[in-house]
């Protein structure tokens, strides 16, 4: 008898175990900190959400999300897909018909709005998936990055990185226009200030650390500014604390959310949405997709002594084994505007897919961008490919000499199956094999390569990058700096190859937090 109990008291131990991890959890369960509450968490078996962090360090899955009451929105923009739960229960997902690299979502009267910061389109659609408008926003294409928001009275607005508002109706029909509503200026490393032109209201903000950043997120219906800034530590290694701080109408701090940052292995594009029930944090994990409640502190402390210490236990730059007489070092010693050049060639190459390069291939997973287009197509900007070295000079085989001369053999464009190594017969630049070209490298070099090599490369503050200064985890990602515009954006520029968004080599734009715990380095012989 005590057996049959113990067995069933088993039994009912792991069914319990079961339930747990294939339902989602929605409740206001405590994390153990005074930073955050779990508002939501959906395990990713049977949700059709994929969070995977592949060989270049970035995520595919979640890119944006919108909370409404008892709904969640999340868009994937690597499928291009909006997936709509409910109570934690998912009720549908739709494909995002007409974008190609969908990058942030907001839900307003029921009406799903869409925006793809890269090819510059808005879309509209209902609860169901039946799309209801789609534009083109070329107008914007130097207005700094695209996102989206919604005003008081729940209309869905269009923000630019250089602070202007237009506000759409479900058809896309724009209804107002507010060029400069708010700048970002910053007076210093330490000092900025938000002014909102409307208003005069001006927020000062001095920072005890970098200020990297600071964004109007949104204003609410009683008046009240929520601000996202980004603080760093003037150290190489990229150390970020991100936080929303809610301000009164006339310009008063009522308190301070922070952003948990350690939670991140890889970063969507939005990482916080602001409603009337609160601040909410889209946190990506490895088996659920949680949102976060944040808690606004009046009396806010900061991290940053705390992670100053931990870099400062931690922080070493060894030696590398890459000798000066390497045959990876570069052709010839390049200033700052010759790697740029190289990048902006290879960024703004001209090329026609056909047929012959989009083939189907075993271990080969064929860039969005350029699987959905009708061929012959002219395509700008050589694709992303996991392993290869194919720019406007070299190969990844011998069987041609760049990657043009690829296309004309045959070779497959791009391959963004980031797992294993080099798949023959592919062509393209991966994110190493890309900077090893702007410094027309002999040969390829890998991310760890650039993280350690002494040689050629040393270490700077985050203060000290300049342009084309190189930006490096050395197991994930690299980019080259192209610097910060921080009156026209809350964000940075890069040159970079990568599957974020559209999958090849361009100028990017990134927020300080995307690239947490990466290394600031710069060439020596600039």
């Amino acid at each position: 008898m005590k057996t049959s109990k113990k067995l069933i008291g088993i039994f009912l131990a792991i069914l319990s175990l079961l339930l747990y991890f294939n339902m989602p959890v929605y409740a206001n369960a405590t994390n153990g900190t005074t930073d955050y509450n779990i508002f939501l968490s959906i395990p990713l078996e049977n949700s059709g959400l994929e969070y995977e962090v592949n060989g270049d360090g970035y995520a595919t899955g979640p890119t944006s999300f919108a909370v409404q009451g008892n709904f969640i929105y999340i868009l994937d923009g690597e499928k291009n897909k909006v997936f709509i739960f409910k109570d934690g229960k998912k009720v549908n997902d739709f494909q995002v018909k007409g974008l190609l690299a969908a990058s942030d979502i907001r839900v307003s009267k029921d009406i799903i709005y869409v925006v793809d910061k890269e090819t510059k389109k808005l879309a509209s659609f209902q609860q169901d998936g039946k799309q209801i408008a789609l534009i083109d926003l070329a107008d914007y294409s130097n207005k700094g990055t695209l996102t989206l928001d919604l005003d008081k009275d729940g209309n869905v607005l269009l923000k630019t990185g250089n602070g202007s508002l237009t506000k759409f109706d479900k058809d896309l029909k724009i209804g107002s226009v507010r060029q400069n509503f708010f700048k970002f200026n910053k007076n210093s490393n330490y000092k900025g200030n938000l002014l909102l032109s409307e208003t005069g209201l001006n927020i000062d903000f001095n920072s005890n650390e970098l200020l990297g950043s600071m964004s109007l997120t949104h204003i609410d219906k009683s008046g009240n500014l929520f601000v996202t800034t980004e603080e760093l530590l003037d150290v190489p290694i990229i150390t970020v604390e991100q936080t929303v701080k809610e301000y009164d109408s006339k310009g008063g701090l009522i308190g301070t959310a922070r952003v948990p940052l350690e939670l991140y292995k890889a970063h969507p594009d939005r990482y916080t949405d602001v409603t009337e029930d609160g601040v909410f944090a889209l946190v990506p994990k490895a088996y659920s997709i949680d949102v976060v409640k944040l808690n606004t502190i009046t009396n806010f402390t900061s991290r940053m002594p705390e992670l100053k210490k931990e870099f400062e236990k931690s922080y070493k730059n060894p030696e590398s084994d890459i000798n000066k007489n390497s045959s990876m070092l570069a052709i010839n010693y390049l200033t700052r505007s010759q790697v740029e050049n190289n990048g902006y060639y290879i960024n703004n190459y001209s090329w026609t897919l056909n047929s012959n390069n989009r083939k189907s291939m075993s271990g080969v997973t064929f860039p969005d961008w350029l699987s959905t287009v009708n061929i012959p197509y002219s395509a700008t900007g050589i694709p992303y490919c996991w392993g290869g070295f194919d720019s406007l000079n070299t190969s990844s085989s011998s069987s041609w000499s760049n990657y043009g001369n690829a296309m004309s053999y045959g070779a497959n464009a791009g391959n963004v199956y980031c797992s294993g190594y080099y798949k023959s017969g592919t062509a393209g630049l991966d994110c190493s094999g890309y900077v090893s070209a702007c410094f027309a490298f002999t040969s390829k070099w890998g991310t760890g390569d650039f993280y350690s090599n002494t040689s050629l490369f040393n270490d700077i503050n985050v203060s000290q990058l300049g342009n084309c200064d190189i930006v490096v985890h050395p197991t994930d990602h690299i980019v080259l700096w192209k610097g910060a515009d921080y009156g026209n954006s809350d964000h940075f520029f890069t040159y970079e190859a990568t599957t974020s968004g559209l999958d090849k080599c361009k100028a990017y734009d990134r927020y300080w937090s995307s690239l947490s715990g990466y290394k600031c380095r710069t060439y020596k012989y600039y």
